[in-house]
């Protein structure tokens, strides 16, 4: 009978059979995994009378449950491909589509080769960090932000720098001002968790951080 025990003075793993014990060290980094306020937000999500507005999740009663299951019939009947792993980028004719809808309304020639399909913004949050985060970067977040996205910085060694906002969002003045104090590496922006705030208001707000941007040289 094996049994796992956790230590937490020296981030490492016991993992013991009778009276044997074979331990293991993880890399320091690993004690951001420690504690997560998803794990907790999640499990409060389960009381039915917690409504949780943290993770954004759905009412399962208003999931297409049968058209879901039509769809998946459908897909899987057409081939026994559809089981396999796929391509490492990403679902090609869904890539050849946003290709075409970045002709379409961006005016932008995108090759399918360079899109890279990901499984939700974590993952590609993930990703961007292990490519332009080295330890001690700075990284200007918005405060508040997803923990998850947090956790991420964290591994990666980044020194995270929230930056003042209100209720329209990141200070044009202060993201200015450590723009050009701090020189990030990255400025990790939200918007459009703002569930009330308008389309217009998205998009003109991308487009001043944009300017701030190319004026910091970011």
């Amino acid at each position: 009978m094996w049994g796992f025990r956790y230590k937490a003075e020296n981030c490492g793993l016991e993992l013991e059979e009778g009276g044997d014990i074979m331990q293991y060290s993880f890399a320091e980094r690993t004690k951001a995994m420690l504690s997560s306020p998803l794990h907790f937000m999640r499990s409060l999500s389960t009381r039915d009378s917690f409504i949780s507005f943290a993770e954004e999740l759905p009412a399962e009663e208003l999931f297409p449950v049968s058209s879901l299951e039509a769809a998946a019939a459908a897909v899987i009947s057409k081939s026994p491909a559809a089981l396999q792993y796929g391509e490492p980028q990403g679902y090609l004719p869904l890539r050849k589509w946003l290709c075409a809808n970045f002709k379409q309304m961006k005016q932008t020639d995108v090759d399918a080769a360079q899109i890279l399909l990901t499984t939700g913004s974590q993952q590609a949050v993930d990703l961007l960090a292990r490519v332009y985060v080295e330890p001690g970067d700075p990284v200007l977040v918005e405060h508040p932000t997803s923990p998850g996205f947090l956790q991420i910085l964290k591994m990666q060694g980044a020194v995270i720098v929230p930056v003042e906002g209100n209720e329209d969002g990141i200070s044009p003045e202060h993201l200015l001002q450590q723009l050009e104090s701090l020189r990030p590496k990255l400025l990790l922006v939200s918007q459009t968790s703002r569930i009330l705030q308008e389309c217009c208001g998205v998009l003109s707000g991308a487009r001043k951080y944009w300017r701030f941007a190319n004026h910091a040289s970011f």
